[in-house]
C-alpha cells in the first residue's frame, strides 16, 4: 500500500497525469471545431461534378506555403 503512495508524490508521475488531462481537455475542445470543418469540406464535395479536385472545390487557406 505505501508503494502506491508513494506512485502519487513523484514529480514524474503528476506531470504524466497533467499532461493526460491536457490531452484529453484539447482534444475536447478540438472535436467539435474538427467536426465542423470536415462537415463543410463534405458539403463542398457533395456539391461537385466528381471530376473536379479538391483544390478546386476549396481554397487552400495557406498559399505560398504549401
Amino acid at each position: 500500500m505505501e508503494a502506491n503512495m508513494t506512485l502519487f508524490s513523484d514529480k514524474d508521475t503528476k506531470n504524466w497525469f497533467k499532461a493526460c488531462i491536457a490531452l484529453n481537455v484539447t482534444k475536447a475542445g478540438l472535436t467539435n471545431f474538427v467536426e465542423n470543418k470536415m462537415k463543410k469540406v463534405h458539403t463542398a464535395a457533395g456539391r461537385s461534378c466528381g471530376q473536379c479536385s479538391i483544390e478546386k472545390l476549396i481554397p487552400c487557406p495557406f498559399q505560398g506555403l504549401c
